[in-house]
């Protein structure tokens, strides 16, 4: 069931602009296909993508939007977790 504060509803307003977003994500989606592929140049390349989305996020703190901080966060958090 879906609802207005689903942290993982796309949400148009929030992405257009946001780099360390888009870094987010592309890590995220490198992580998962560096892992079903057994590719290390994909997860080296995934480790880039959430260095820049680390370092962009962190100067945006204090001047961007939550709900897209909140969506970076996510992102990142769920990297972190899902390393092995």
């Amino acid at each position: 069931m879906d609802c207005p504060a689903n942290p993982f509803r796309f949400r148009q307003e929030c992405v257009q602009g946001s780099q360390y977003l888009l870094h987010a994500i592309l890590a995220l989606s490198m992580q998962h296909i560096a892992k079903k592929s057994q590719d290390e140049a994909l997860a080296q390349e995934m480790q880039v993508h959430r260095s820049a989305a680390t370092h962009l996020y962190s100067e945006a703190l204090s001047k961007s939007d939550a709900l897209v901080l909140l969506d970076t966060l996510l992102i990142l958090v769920n990297l972190d977790v899902s390393v092995c």
